[in-house]
């Protein structure tokens, strides 16, 4: 798996959904289909479902990565890309000052050059 390509990737095209960096892991031979539910900033708030083991460590260095940062979108962004939870959605205001949700959440977010 090439991480910097995707870093790259994020850093001169902006905006790049779970969904893109998904593809670009599914163009490289990388498993990106599982069972995982992937929480952030804290659970029950949901940035993706259905994650492999590999997704879930990309997206994970990617959150920690100084290089990227992260933003909240509309899910309209990922209707485009084809692909979306069906989640509830979160409010970035509730999750901002932590509102402890009851259940899972969808928060869209993309990643961005810091």
């Amino acid at each position: 798996m090439d991480y910097e390509a995707v870093v790259q990737h994020i850093i001169t095209t902006q905006g790049v959904t779970v969904v893109e960096v998904k593809r670009m892991l599914a163009a490289q031979g990388v498993e990106v289909e599982g069972d995982l539910m992937l929480y952030w900033p804290y659970a029950p708030v949901a940035i993706w479902a259905g994650a492999s083991d590999e997704l879930q460590e990309v997206l994970g260095r990617l959150i920690q990565d100084d290089r990227v940062e992260i933003t909240n979108t509309q899910n309209l962004v990922y209707m485009i890309d084809g692909e979306g939870l069906t989640l509830p959605l979160a409010n970035i205001n509730s999750v901002l000052r932590q509102h402890p949700y009851k259940s899972d959440r969808w928060l869209p977010i993309v990643f961005n050059r810091a």
